[in-house]
Formats: C-alpha cells, sequence, structure tokens
C-alpha cells in the first residue's frame, strides 16, 4: 500500500472509532434520559461485549473471506448505528414488567443484541486491519487512540448543539466519513461503489438532521416523571435543551400544581406553575411570583420553618432548580441568599425565559 493510500486508511480508522466512542458516551445520556441512570452503565456493557466479540468473530474467519470484509463492514458500520438506535427506540421494554411479562425479557434481548452489533462491527474494522497489516500496527493502533479521543471531545459540543439523538446522526454520518476513507486507502471498482453508497448515507444523515422527523425522538419510560406530566390533555411541551450531561425540559398546563409537603392549613390556591425536569425526572416547580397572592402558600411549606426559627439569616440553598427554595428564603426576608446551581441550562432559563 502506497504512503498516500495509508494516509487514507489512518484517517478511516481514527473517524471510525471517533464514532464508536460518541455512540458509546452518547448511549449513556440517552439511556439515562429515557430509562434510568443505572441503564447508563449498559452501554459500557455493550461495548465491551461488542469488541471482545469481534476478535473471536475475526479469529474464526477463514484468510480467504478478510479480504472481503472491507467493503461490507464499511457500509455495515453506519448502518449499525442508526439501526440500533431505531431498534432500542422502538422494541416496547419495560423494566418494571420484567418481573410479570415474559415478552420483555425478549424485548430485553433484542435490545441488548441489537446494541452490541455496531460496537463488533467497529471492533472488526480495528483489528481486520491489525491482522491485514501487522508492521503498521503502532500507526493503526495510534490512530485508533487518537480518533477516541477525538469522539470523546466532539461528543461534548454535539450534545449540546445538536441533542442526544442528532448525535446519534452525526456518529453515523462520521462512520460513513471514515467507512469511504478506509475504503479510498485500496481503490478498487467495488469499492468506489461502497463509497459512493457512503457518501449518499451521509446526505441523507444531513436531512435527518434537518428535518428531526418524529420517529426519531427519544422515547421516555412511561414511569418518568416527564411523561406523567405530559398525560393531561392541555400540557405541552415548552422548552427542551441538551447540554453534556443533562436534558431539561419545561411542561406548561394550567392543571399543574407541585407543592410537596404544604399543611393541610393552606386554605390558599397556588400560583400558575409549570414543571421543570432534568432528565425527565425530579419535577421542580416553576411559580409565578408577580401578585401579593402568589407568594401565600410559600409560608406554609416545610422549607420555611428554619426561617421562623431563625428571623434574618443567611441561606445557601444547592440545586434549587425552579426556585421554590429560592423564593421561601426572599419570602421570610432572609438577610442573604445564595443560590448554588451546576448546571447552566437551568441558570440560563430561569434568567431569561422564565425570569
Amino acid at each position: 500500500m502506497r504512503r498516500e493510500h495509508r494516509g487514507h486508511l489512518y484517517v478511516g480508522i481514527a473517524l471510525v472509532s471517533a464514532a464508536t466512542m460518541m455512540l458509546e458516551l452518547a448511549l449513556t445520556r440517552l439511556f439515562a434520559v429515557a430509562e434510568w441512570y443505572h441503564f447508563a452503565f449498559l452501554s459500557v456493557s455493550v461495548a465491551l461485549l461488542g469488541y471482545g466479540s469481534s476478535g473471536t468473530i475475526l479469529s474464526l474467519l477463514p484468510q480467504r473471506l478478510r479480504t472481503r470484509l472491507p467493503s461490507l463492514l464499511a457500509i455495515a458500520f453506519p448502518l449499525s448505528i442508526l439501526g440500533s438506535y431505531l431498534i432500542v427506540n422502538t422494541v416496547p421494554f419495560d423494566s418494571y414488567q420484567l418481573a410479570l411479562d415474559r415478552r420483555q425479557v425478549v424485548y430485553l434481548v433484542i435490545y441488548y443484541l441489537s446494541l452490541v452489533v455496531p460496537f463488533a462491527v467497529s471492533g472488526l474494522i480495528v483489528s481486520l486491519y491489525l491482522s491485514l497489516m501487522p508492521a503498521r500496527s503502532s500507526p493503526l493502533y495510534a490512530a485508533n487512540l487518537m480518533g477516541s479521543a477525538l469522539g470523546s471531545a466532539t461528543l461534548l459540543v454535539t450534545l449540546s448543539m445538536l441533542g442526544a439523538e442528532r448525535t446519534i446522526i452525526a456518529a453515523t454520518a462520521l462512520a460513513a466519513i471514515g467507512g469511504a476513507s478506509i475504503l479510498g486507502s485500496t481503490p478498487r471498482p467495488l469499492h468506489r461503489r461502497v463509497m459512493w453508497a457512503a457518501m449518499a448515507l451521509v446526505a441523507a444523515c444531513s436531512v435527518l438532521a434537518w428535518s428531526s422527523p418524529r420517529w426519531m425522538t427519544l422515547r421516555l419510560s412511561l414511569y418518568k416523571t416527564l411523561s406523567y406530566a405530559l398525560q393531561a390533555s392541555d400540557a405541552h411541551l415548552a422548552y427542551q435543551r441538551w447540554n453534556a450531561y443533562s436534558r431539561i425540559d419545561v411542561v406548561e398546563s394550567p392543571r399543574l400544581h407541585s407543592a410537596p409537603g404544604l399543611s393541610l392549613e393552606y386554605g390558599g390556591t397556588l400560583p400558575p406553575q409549570h414543571g421543570l425536569t432534568v432528565d425527565g425526572a425530579n419535577l421542580s416547580p416553576i411559580s409565578r411570583r408577580t401578585r401579593p397572592g402568589d407568594v401565600s402558600f410559600l409560608g406554609y411549606l416545610p422549607s420555611s420553618l428554619p426561617y421562623k426559627l431563625r428571623p434574618q439569616a443567611s441561606a445557601l440553598i444547592l440545586r434549587p432548580r425552579g426556585g421554590m427554595d429560592v423564593a421561601v428564603a426572599l419570602h421570610h426576608q432572609a438577610s442573604r441568599v445564595v443560590a448554588v446551581e451546576d448546571n447552566a441550562l437551568i441558570v440560563s432559563l430561569l434568567s431569561d425565559k422564565y425570569a
């Protein structure tokens, strides 16, 4: 292989590795939102199983078949990324029903195996070229490591700019470009046709990312707080943004009322409220405080007790989310209130749209 052709190969391996790491890390966020945080560890499990199984598969393949694999793997990898996401987003898996509904075991197997496939294909691509070019193993491995680092860094940007669903599309496009670059290192008629198919897939990904079709939208567990809040006939999602470690949603509905621990002694009404959720859970109310009556309920919350025991005290409030605890402190005229919120999306949301 000529030196300029080896350059195509190294770039391709780096891009394939970047797409693989983007997929693995994006899955941690998708699982945290769609199911629960403990499901995020599933992405590490399927990645390890996929990469491990790729070595076993390659060792069982006859030598004559290995030279025919590049064109197949180059197009199979990006398709498996998009396909695995669509499968897990469509299969009606319900973790709460595992002990009651035998079908859920089948769904779990489908769920798991579909996610293993893209990592197995990615591992086959890297291990195939390591086996075909043992003398070039050092630069190939270096390209693999640099690509993985690039994918991890890129994810921090794509999650904030595109969201997790379109990050999957971006990983698919990156995988297609990487596959085309790898095939460009060994120009053959079949490889050229597959390269054109890969470029067509990149164009299709661009259309998907721009149009954001409904079937790409992440399906949430029915037991998520956000799913419950949206069940009201007049409820609608007014705000949704991703960053590298969370998804923030705001539900607006005149039927939404939240005042945890409100005393039964309170005989008034609650002000209009919106519901803020982080990763689809832990609803925190954003309450209107523009009229005198909007704050009357704050004195009947359990969090008001410390301010009655220590009037004019200063308050440090960690993760105020929708601002209920801050409102209680201000209502009781605390001498100083410091709120510490570690999520920049929430700070921006409550300082701007719902100020």
